[in-house]
């Protein structure tokens, strides 16, 4: 499973057009679980999420969202928000401006892995009017629209994205400092092995899960069949179809008749009285 996340991780691409085709709710529930998942502050657990499915209603929110008009081809966007009084009254300004914002982070994230990992294409928007989505959707003032998330089947395939190397974001003990020990550059080279550690990780795994399946088997014992015996009803006898009678020849062959035949018809006779 470990190296199927990093697959997912790495293949996600910020789809902007969908077919035309519903969201199964099953997938749907896998997505918000697994954000709720994710860590928060003080386990706060302040995010709140609002499924929308309606075309009038997602045609709406295309609009507040700066008139992105593509949006309105998903057929499900998921309205991320946060609890931000909940966040103030635990850790003040800094839950409000920070934590709010950052574990809800944390849940977006993972239903964009997740929508990947199910066959879905999805798409983060931060570029919207958030009063005019808190109107169209009744959202209380206590809560703060953090993101819309447009989620369906992908009609289409975006390339991947340029991205920065390691050694442009990576620093050892302190910022700028990319020197840690000689030969530890480039940080690529390294991906490779820990994809090939991770994969033995992944197959060492799927291998003990099914030691242990295999053993709480052998320690629960098998429920005895019931045999249900069924009344053989016999059918009924039949006679066995007789031999049809042979007529007894002449002695001499009729006209028309060869001797030949006659002949025939004897040995036939002779055989059936044997």
């Amino acid at each position: 499973m470990g190296m199927d996340v990093y697959e997912y991780i790495k293949n996600r691409r910020s789809v902007r057009k969908f077919l035309d085709m519903p969201v199964e709710w099953d997938k749907m529930s896998l997505m918000i679980d697994a954000a709720k998942s994710a860590p928060s502050a003080g386990n706060l657990q302040g995010w709140r999420f609002i499924v929308v499915t309606n075309r009038n209603a997602i045609r709406k929110i295309a609009d507040a969202a700066l008139h992105q008009t593509w949006l309105e081809t998903a057929p499900a966007v998921i309205v991320a928000c946060s609890d931000v009084d909940r966040y103030s009254k635990y850790y003040g300004k800094r839950g409000n401006k920070l934590y709010s914002i950052q574990d809800l982070s944390m849940a977006v994230a993972n239903i964009l892995v997740m929508a990947e990992a199910q066959g879905l294409g999805s798409c983060f928007i931060g570029a919207f009017e958030e009063e005019a989505v808190k109107r169209e959707l009744k959202i209380p003032e206590s809560l703060d629209v953090q993101a819309l998330i447009a989620v369906g089947y992908a009609d289409e395939k975006p390339p991947e994205p340029a991205k920065l190397h390691l050694r442009d974001v990576v620093f050892f003990e302190t910022y700028g400092n990319r020197v840690r020990r000689q030969g530890i550059w480039p940080l690529e080279k390294h991906i490779d092995k820990g994809r090939e550690a991770l994969e033995v990780f992944t197959t060492k795994v799927k291998e003990k899960s099914k030691e242990v399946v295999d053993a709480v088997k052998e320690k629960v014992p098998e429920q005895p069949k019931e045999e249900v015996v069924e009344e053989s009803k016999e059918a009924p006898k039949q006679e066995e179809p007789k031999d049809q009678e042979l007529p007894e020849p002449p002695k001499q062959a009729p006209a028309g008749i060869s001797s030949d035949v006659l002949e025939q018809i004897k040995q036939m006779k002779k055989k059936r009285t044997e």
